[in-house]
């Protein structure tokens, strides 16, 4: 399924806006010819009426006619709009819901969203569409592009701990497996995985019970509770005044759009104030930096969250085509010149540890754990399973204990959980001229903080 968003050229009434929807038009038809067969769903801003007569709603009638493509329309109102302009008087439905006749119903009729916080001339619709059987199992998993960020300063941290202490007191210990001396049985290493999970679950409860959330990027730095409560009063305004019936004049009215005016004023002249603000602490901070400093701090303020991914990777397209040209990549620099070259240093390295007398196992205890967990960093990219550093950091005194015991087990039985054998890629630009749709890259490997915790311990001995 793709979902895209458009938003037409302004109409001035010109023959060169009928050459630029034109454009547009053709951009969507070749969205649609790259993904033949594919459910799709366009929203936006068309800039027309569904009922204009028009030379531009007719272009729109006919790419929805060759492409079958239903054009999801309201229902029958006066008051009906998605467009205002209240110092005009301006009122017109200009947005629209486009989607594959699979996906749409008698009863798929879009929404308009009049809310009181949205300061835009535009209002904010929505609509639920009918998926497939089909596209369902075929769903994606986006949760690392779309991963929530742990907001750990707004923590409860001893919510946290207690609850963490809660939860990992409920474990079922595996105690054959914990004071197994050696590898004697297999089933044993079913339990370690079982008991690591425990743990992870646990550390998962306690944050999402104490620990608020955003989407990266949500914060807007220049807000302030003042804006809140100016925004509240413009909400309450908007309320009374679609109860009333939405009208164009008199003293509600008049109220609504005051109130909505002095929102917006609010929003303008914090978020002015809030950038000189930052001008002056961001000139006191790099006037203390080095040459390489100051450029390192330049590009991480201002260049790293430019970079978007790319739709495009050496002439192939889609998430799947670049995965694969990913792995091809990778694979191609880890093959040895020498044929059978790795088979050679498998042999040899068996032989190695065949000859080699295996000596005591090391014993971890809370107190090596204890010190191992005071170096982690904070704010470090959580691994593939959400755990961040301070998930450990923050972590009750029962939950060293549980480590203590996992990481003993698993050094006597020569087994670690799945979950350390993998880790995520990410692809960074080598400099600020990298063409992101080629190989010009260099990649980090982002592992799970556990088994960066246990490759500490091993290091230490």
């Amino acid at each position: 399924m793709v979902i895209s968003s458009v938003y037409m050229p302004w109409n001035d009434r010109s023959l060169k806006h009928v050459s630029d929807v034109e454009t547009t038009i053709r951009c969507l038809q070749s969205i649609v010819d790259r993904f033949a067969g594919c459910l799709f769903v366009f929203e936006g801003d068309f800039t027309v009426n569904e009922s204009s007569i028009n030379e531009c709603c007719k272009l729109l009638h006919e790419f929805c006619s060759l492409n079958k493509i239903c054009w999801l329309l309201y229902d029958s109102d006066d008051s009906c709009y998605t467009y205002h302009s209240d110092g005009n008087g301006h009122y017109n439905v200009l947005d629209y819901f486009f989607c594959s006749p699979q996906m749409s119903a008698d009863n798929n009729v879009p929404i308009i969203l009049n809310d009181g916080d949205n300061m835009s001339d535009h209002c904010a619709i929505s609509v639920t569409v009918s998926i497939p059987a089909a596209c369902k199992n075929n769903t994606g998993d986006f949760s690392q592009q779309h991963r929530s960020k742990l907001l750990w300063v707004k923590a409860n941290i001893d919510g946290y701990r207690t609850d963490l202490y809660n939860c990992l007191s409920s474990i079922e210990l595996p105690m054959e497996t914990l004071l197994c001396k050696e590898c004697c049985d297999e089933s044993h290493h079913a339990d370690i995985e079982k008991y690591y999970n425990s743990i992870l679950n646990g550390l998962k409860t306690a944050a999402c019970n104490n620990v608020l959330t955003s989407k990266i990027g949500f914060h807007k730095y220049c807000w302030n509770p003042e804006i809140d409560d100016i925004k509240q009063k413009c909400i309450d305004a908007t309320e009374i005044w679609k109860t009333a019936g939405k009208p164009h004049s008199g003293e509600i009215n008049a109220t609504h759009l005051r109130c909505k005016y002095q929102y917006k004023k609010a929003i303008k002249e914090t978020a002015e104030l809030a950038s000189l603000e930052l001008n002056d602490n961001m000139y006191s901070h790099l006037c203390n930096k080095d040459n390489v400093g100051f450029w390192k701090a330049w590009r991480k303020r201002f260049c790293s969250h430019n970079i978007k991914p790319t739709g495009q990777l050496n002439g192939q397209l889609g998430d799947a085509n670049i995965l694969q040209m990913f792995t091809e990549h990778f694979k191609s620099l880890y093959q040895p010149n020498t044929p059978n070259a790795d088979l050679e240093f498998a042999k040899k390295s068996e032989a190695l540890l065949n000859s080699t007398t295996v000596g005591p196992i090391p014993f971890i205890d809370t107190a090596t754990i204890n010190n191992c967990i005071s170096s982690l960093k904070y704010r470090k990219t959580p691994g593939h399973d959400g755990i961040s550093n301070e998930h450990i950091i923050y972590g009750s005194p029962v939950l060293a204990v549980h480590l203590s015991l996992l990481f003993n087990a698993s050094l006597r039985h020569g087994f670690v959980p799945n979950d350390y054998c993998f880790g995520v890629t990410l692809p960074l630009l080598k400099n600020k001229h990298g063409d992101a749709s080629k190989l010009d890259m260099y990649y980090i490997t982002v592992s799970c903080c556990l088994s960066k915790l246990f490759e500490c311990f091993i290091t230490c001995f």
